[in-house]
């Protein structure tokens, strides 16, 4: 099972008691994938998709070249071809067009 994490939605035009803007959260890179996951679940593949793909960006940036290739880029691929496949399944429109 998930565990998940509740996090309250980042509102961009949010200010504070002083007038400042909020900081946008950074959440790691093994919660966005369970998040992904839950999505997945949950069928939400829009969500779904979304955090996949941050975290294959997020570590193929970590990443750098090829010989230094990180195992979990290769496990974060295949999550994202299995969302990308099962959204098409589920002929999920805007999905669809990303995969």
């Amino acid at each position: 099972m998930y565990h998940v994490e509740l996090v309250p939605p980042f509102d961009p035009d949010a200010v504070d008691e002083k007038g400042n803007k909020p900081k946008k959260p950074v959440f790691s890179v093994s919660h966005v994938r369970a998040r992904a996951r839950f999505y997945m679940a949950l069928k939400d593949w829009d969500a779904a998709l979304a955090d996949a793909e941050e975290v294959v960006n997020r570590l193929t940036a970590s990443g750098g070249f090829l010989s230094m290739r990180p195992e979990a880029l290769d496990e974060a691929e295949e999550l994202l071809d299995v969302i990308c496949i099962k959204a098409q399944r589920a002929e999920a429109v805007n999905v669809a067009a990303t995969c």
